[in-house]
């Protein structure tokens, strides 16, 4: 799997709501944001993450694909962010159901999946994730983890971010 365009953005109000504006972009284009002024997860829920410091981003599916096939692409994306977080820092995280990864009882990644359905089959998808990495402190109320606060340490954002990566492209490779 590789992708068509990768675009980066210092701050957008979302990445799925920058794809969903812009589906003339290629299939597998990814889009990531330093900064969401408007992050959202499931059920309209508010994506809170301090700038600079964590991985947002979302990738833009455009072939047709049976609603089943679009849940094993779900499923290797989950396992390949515990896949990551396991191999690369030690953490051992577990999904939650409908689209989280949570650390104990803390929640530290979560997908938004926004799919186009025509005649019964997803035409395109979304899947945007949000993942905790060197953010510290979180608003309260709300139960978070971070990459940082479970080694009790900062890593590299960008390097790891190319590791997440190159970790989801072995667990897409056919998809």
């Amino acid at each position: 799997m590789k992708f068509a365009r990768r675009l980066t953005f210092a701050s957008i109000d979302s990445t799925n709501t920058y794809l969903k504006n812009h589906l003339s972009l290629p299939h597998l284009t990814l889009v990531r944001a330093r900064f969401q002024t408007a992050g959202r997860g499931q059920f309209d829920r508010t994506w809170v993450a301090d700038p600079n410091l964590n991985f947002l981003f979302s990738i833009l599916w455009k072939k047709t694909i049976q609603f089943d096939t679009l849940k094993k692409i779900e499923l290797a994306l989950i396992h390949s962010v515990i896949s990551f977080l396991k191999d690369d820092f030690g953490i051992e995280a577990r999904h939650k159901l409908p689209n989280d990864i949570y650390i104990g009882s803390k929640k530290i990644a979560g997908f938004l999946i926004e799919t186009v359905v025509k005649h019964d089959h997803v035409h395109s998808f979304i899947i945007g994730l949000g993942l905790n990495f060197n953010q510290l402190t979180f608003p309260n109320g709300i139960q978070a983890t971070s990459v940082a606060i479970e080694t009790q340490k900062t890593h590299h954002v960008d390097r790891n971010f190319e590791r997440l990566l190159k970790k989801i492209k072995t667990f897409l490779p056919s998809i």
